[in-house]
């Protein structure tokens, strides 16, 4: 790497490739090329769609913390007896 004639190959913190170059652009380019897609079939969808992924996705949500709490219950975590 050479900036304008002035060299500093023989400087070891001073990297021989420019940083750009070991990125995995393609990985990038895929990445968000498929977060763009997705949510243009987002925007795309109509008003009561998006209210029933909404709904399913937060009644997941639901249930999951329904499990973990149940799972806490049963187990000695939680200490028994009036406080």
């Amino acid at each position: 790497m050479s900036l304008r004639g002035c060299s500093h190959e023989h400087e070891p913190a001073v990297p021989s490739e420019p940083p750009w170059k070991e990125v995995n652009w393609t990985r990038i380019a895929t990445a968000t090329y498929l977060k763009l897609k997705k949510e243009s079939q987002y925007h795309d969808m109509s008003y009561l769609d998006k209210r029933r992924k909404e709904n399913k996705a937060f009644g997941r949500f639901i249930k999951c913390g329904e499990e973990a709490y149940e799972g806490l219950k049963h187990s000695a975590a939680l200490p028994r007896g009036p406080f």
